[in-house]
This record gives structure tokens, sequence and C-alpha cells, in this order.
């Protein structure tokens, strides 16, 4: 499937509303997500299946510095859930988040991520 931001944006809205949720986290979200996709756009991924692991950890500890710890959280479950939305619509096979969590220390996440 060829990586486009606009289709990528329209599909995660549409699908969210049909899941239920309010049209004003479905913005919210969707400013996050485009975020993630012009990383993707500045990588030069041209279509969404190249997405791994490590590219969304690259993403992820580029904007640790930008965004705050909760932040950080609703990003990784907003991320989370767009990949959820693409296996669950067959638009990629391989569920690239797959055990990636946020590292804590003393009971709060920090700033870095792991993959296991």
């Amino acid at each position: 499937m060829i990586f486009d931001v606009k289709w990528s944006v329209s599909f995660f809205e549409e699908a969210s509303l049909a899941e239920g949720y309010h049209k004003s986290t479905i913005k919210m979200s969707s400013s996050y997500l485009r975020g993630f996709l012009s990383f993707l756009e500045r990588e030069t991924v041209d279509d969404i299946r190249e997405v791994g692991r490590e590219l969304i950890i690259s993403y992820l500890n580029e904007v640790s510095n930008i965004y705050g710890k909760r932040s950080l959280r609703t990003l990784v479950v907003l991320l989370r859930r767009f990949f959820t939305l693409l296996v669950r619509h067959s638009k990629i096979l391989v569920f690239p988040m797959e055990n990636l969590r946020l590292r804590s220390h003393d009971g709060g996440p920090s700033k870095e991520f792991l993959s296991i």
C-alpha cells in the first residue's frame, strides 16, 4: 500500500468515528498522527508497510524533547491504535508496535524508548 498522508488521516478519522470516538478526541489524535506522518515523509517512506519498530522508535526519540511525559504516552497510545486499525482493515500484515512501551524509571516514564 502506497503511503499517503491525506489517505492515512482520513482513514484514521473515519475508522475512529465508526468506533464511536468523540469528534474532539479524533481531532486531537489526528494532529498527533499528522506529526508522525510528516516524519515518515521526511524519512522518504513511500509504503506504509515499510514502517517498522526502528522507525517508530526513531520518531519517538525525536519528539521526546518536544513533548511532555503525558503527551508521549498519548502519542504511543495513538500510534498503537493507528497501526491496530491498519492491521484490522488488512492494510498492513505486521503490527510494528508489538511490545513497544515507554521505559520507566522510579515508576514514571522517561523520554527513552525500548524494544524487546
